[in-house]
């Protein structure tokens, strides 16, 4: 290619009020509560760009992320 090709991730949403999401730093997450939704993120952000930087992909540039909602007002 003439230019590397930009990938944007989709982030999925943390469901409101969802208490089986899992464990994360020994807290089982409760996406009731703003800062498990956004820890959960974090998490998985850190997990894309962790696993993207692991491929290294010669023709592929990671230039960033999209809120799979496209608004933020539901998921407060």
């Amino acid at each position: 290619p003439v230019r590397k090709r930009k990938v944007v991730i989709g982030l999925p949403e943390p469901w409101l009020g969802q208490q089986d999401w899992g464990v994360l730093n020994g807290l089982s997450l409760n996406f009731s509560s703003q800062t498990h939704r956004l820890n959960a993120l974090k998490w998985y952000v850190d997990q894309a760009i962790s696993k993207w930087n692991s491929l290294n992909p010669q023709h592929l540039e990671l230039a960033g992320f999209y809120w799979v909602p496209e608004s933020a007002y539901i998921s407060q």
